[in-house]
């Protein structure tokens, strides 16, 4: 019996998506090694991901998806929950004022033991006389974990991990409020994100950032009705 072959699907090429893309196969793990491709092909591999070629040739040059690129950057810190992109950078850089809280709210899951906040410092700052983070309930009302004076941590950029004192596991999901205190004479520049970028990934009435002053410490409560949602820095739960 002669081999039926089996057409190539081909893209619908609507108005908007005429680039050349071809799904070229599969591979065990990971872009293609070998072989020649043209930009736009993909692959998707046996663990699930999906790798694009962006500069042809042999093999070529491959990128992760999106997702793949955002799950293996936040799988680097140990992440389990995040409320930005870490690949971009696209916001503003400016910091919360001395003994200031702000707070940035993030998806948790029942069930997940959460140990800590990272941070992304893109400039750091000097005098420090405390800085802790927090983990409060979506009505701002209840605390549900702390952490010591963290300031020891601070002093460098990128991402800083912050433990909590003691781990929270919610029994309900739902979004939670990250709160970080600043004490200092020049508080750290966290890495944010402009109006633009925010309207993409909130609802409407939804509050992702606030700030507030709060005294010697992190603040008991947050009131998320103060929030504004042009200033909303990057931050996950680890």
């Amino acid at each position: 019996m002669a081999n039926i072959a089996i057409p190539q699907p081909v893209p619908l090429g609507l108005t908007g998506a005429t680039a050349a893309t071809r799904y070229v196969g599969a591979t065990t793990s990971g872009a293609p090694a070998s072989g020649t491709f043209a930009v736009g092909d993909f692959v998707v591999d046996q663990s699930g991901q999906v790798f694009v070629c962006t500069v042809a040739g042999t093999p070529g040059t491959w990128t992760p998806s999106y997702l793949d690129a955002l799950r293996q950057a936040m799988q680097a810190l140990g992440a389990k929950s995040w409320n930005a992109d870490p690949r971009n950078n696209p916001g503003g850089t400016a910091g919360p004022t001395t003994q200031h809280t702000v707070s940035a709210i993030a998806p948790t899951w029942a069930g997940e033991t959460y140990t800590g906040v990272a941070v992304n410092v893109i400039s750091a700052g000097s005098g420090f006389n405390k800085i802790q983070v927090a983990l409060y309930s979506y009505s701002g009302a209840t605390q549900h974990a702390v952490s010591t004076d963290q300031k020891a941590l601070f002093g460098g950029t990128g991402w800083i991990q912050v433990p909590f004192a003691s781990t929270f596991t919610p029994t309900t999901s739902g979004g939670r409020y990250i709160g970080l205190y600043f004490d200092a004479s020049t508080v750290p520049t966290l890495r944010r994100f402009d109006a633009s970028i925010v309207a993409n990934k909130i609802g409407s009435g939804q509050t992702l950032q606030l700030d507030v002053n709060s005294g010697s410490s992190i603040a008991a409560t947050l009131t998320p009705t103060d929030g504004q949602t042009n200033s909303i820095f990057q931050a996950c739960l680890y």
